[in-house]
């Protein structure tokens, strides 16, 4: 299952185990991907991660370290949106590079009130870190802001009369006032 995902070096063994115990301790499929760049390192982003939350939240609880930021990270990928933005929650602060995609990846979802806690979260990250994943995946940012367009005009185009105002727009545009 790993040998799709590729992490930073200093991650690979870390997320190879995390992987492989979410695998053997009940019923997990992950979609796979979009693969990017950080720091000159590639990561692949899972697309959904379809595991039993409790299961999750086992494995989450019981590291410490890059590995359970990483696990939170992965909970960010999760199915329900509740639990991504649980996740996102814990991690949206974070002072790890590796941690950025997985929040810009949010921004490119149809949850609102998730773009709504990365929105507000940009006022106090490090905001080079953004602007790094920002320069260095410019086709994920303009992937990411078409899909902003997309759900904002078939969701959200009633409650917030311009795109501009839409939080994952907004957080978008923050991003790249950054670089």
């Amino acid at each position: 299952m790993t040998s799709t995902f590729l992490f930073p070096v200093a991650l690979q063994p870390i997320a190879s185990r995390l992987f492989g115990e979410l695998v053997h301790c009940g019923p997990m499929r992950v979609t796979c991907c979009a693969t990017l760049s950080v720091n000159g390192e590639l990561l692949s982003l899972p697309g959904r991660l379809y595991c039993p939350v409790d299961l999750l939240q086992r494995v989450v609880d019981r590291e410490t370290g890059d590995a359970r930021i990483l696990a939170m990270c992965l909970g960010t990928r999760h199915w329900d949106g509740h639990v991504r933005e649980a996740h996102l929650r814990r991690i949206v602060d974070l002072d790890r590079d590796w941690v950025v995609p997985f929040v810009v990846q949010l921004l490119g979802e149809y949850v609102v009130e998730i773009a709504q806690v990365i929105k507000e979260a940009l006022a106090r990250v490090d905001q080079s870190r953004y602007a790094a994943f920002a320069r260095a995946n410019p086709q994920f940012m303009e992937l990411t802001r078409q899909r902003t367009v997309s759900y904002w005009d078939c969701y959200y185009r009633w409650i917030y009369k311009y795109l501009r105002d839409y939080p994952a727009r907004a957080a978008l545009d923050a991003i790249e006032r950054m670089v």
